[in-house]
């Protein structure tokens, strides 16, 4: 599966999440999966 492409497209969000609580994580996660299985 498209691991490379995730870590890339991950790289942001890993930046981010220092500065979002762990539900925010969570949501932002969960939206990226739900959007991936949508799109892919």
């Amino acid at each position: 599966m498209g691991r490379g492409e995730r870590g890339l497209g991950g790289t942001g969000l890993v930046v981010l999440a220092h500065e979002m609580s762990p539900d925010e994580k969570r949501n932002v996660w969960f939206r990226n999966m739900c959007r991936e299985s949508i799109v892919g």
